[in-house]
């Protein structure tokens, strides 16, 4: 029984001097003052083009953005270069404050292998700010593609005897990696 009370004492005292640093830390904190943001208009830099998710995301989140800082939100899509070049457009503007990236995961998990220079280091040269969603990846096929099931579909392919292709939002996207990598797992021939 001693040693829980002991415990619950050492939690309390911890508890205890955590809040007199915190009142300490306020008592010093009249004289820092927090700068007024945004001083212009916030810039949303979407790198794909108009219609995508992560498009959509970024036009839902504008107005009420806009309504909340004050301060107009533009939606700028920079779409290209397997979205680096809106990632470089937000990278040069580092220093204004007022830019930021909405985009999936691409210009700092896929991008940057594709380039045998990669114009950025996704750990260094950006900071996460918020997650904002998923989006669901699906497999589609015409209705001529006698497969139902992903197993039908696997062994369709398999007796096709021919490359048979496959589309994607382009190479390096999301949904081209999904492909190669079913492509590869199952040795088909895509």
């Amino acid at each position: 029984m001693a040693r829980t009370s002991d415990r619950s004492r050492g939690k309390s005292m911890i508890a205890r001097r955590t809040v007199l640093a915190s009142v300490a830390a306020l008592a010093v904190a009249p004289g820092v003052r927090a700068q007024q943001w945004p001083t212009q208009a916030l810039k949303i830099i979407v790198t794909f083009p108009p219609g995508g998710a992560s498009d959509a995301a970024a036009r839902v989140i504008a107005g009420p953005l806009q309504e909340k800082l004050g301060q107009t939100v533009i939606v700028d899509n920079k779409p290209g270069g397997g979205t680096t070049i809106g990632a470089n457009f937000v990278l040069a503007a580092r220093d204004d404050f007022h830019t930021v990236m909405l985009s999936n995961s691409a210009p700092i998990s896929i991008a940057p292998y594709l380039f045998d220079k990669p114009p950025y280091d996704p750990l260094k040269d950006f900071a996460h700010v918020a997650y904002i969603g998923s989006v669901a990846n699906a497999f589609v096929v015409r209705p001529t593609v006698p497969a139902q099931t992903m197993a039908e579909l696997v062994a369709w392919i398999k007796g096709q005897g021919k490359v048979v292709p496959f589309g994607s939002g382009g190479q390096g996207s999301i949904g081209h990696i999904i492909g190669e990598m079913f492509k590869a797992e199952l040795g088909l021939s895509m």
